[in-house]
């Protein structure tokens, strides 16, 4: 493993704590950036550790109510999320966090609302969000 492999990995292991230690009570910003940030700087790197740290976090954020989770942040996390990974560990990985972004899709009640003031999610929105995801995700891995 490269020095600035190790350094990825550990930086996404410090986030996953970071986020499992809040609980889902800090700032909605500081989850949308680190949303952000898991998507754009993990989920693709070239290091299949550093995958599987970014598949991590992303399920480390379902299981903390995906605080500032809008249909919008959970469909670029279940389109961005590699199943195709020649690497089965990645795969695994994914697979996981995406049945609990999933999960916490199908029961709002579980999600932690953001303290800002403001509409929710509505439930509309979501109508059809597992089927297409499903569908495009797990069957596209079917031989």
């Amino acid at each position: 493993m490269h020095l600035q492999e190790y350094v990825r990995k550990e930086a996404l292991i410090m986030l996953q704590n970071a986020l499992e230690g809040s609980g889902g009570a800090a700032v909605s910003v500081a989850y949308m950036e680190a949303f952000r940030l898991i998507l754009r700087l993990g989920v693709g790197d070239k290091s299949f550790i550093v995958r599987i740290a970014a598949a991590r976090c992303l399920k480390a954020f379902a299981n903390i109510g995906g605080p500032g989770l809008g249909v919008v942040e959970l469909e670029n996390s279940a389109s961005s999320c590699v199943l195709d990974d020649p690497v089965s560990s990645v795969w695994d990985a994914f697979v996981e966090a995406l049945g609990a972004l999933f999960a916490l899709v199908m029961n709002l009640e579980s999600q932690v609302q953001p303290r800002a003031k403001g509409p929710s999610t509505p439930e509309k929105k979501l109508e059809g969000f597992l089927q297409r995801h499903l569908e495009f995700t797990f069957v596209k891995g079917i031989p």
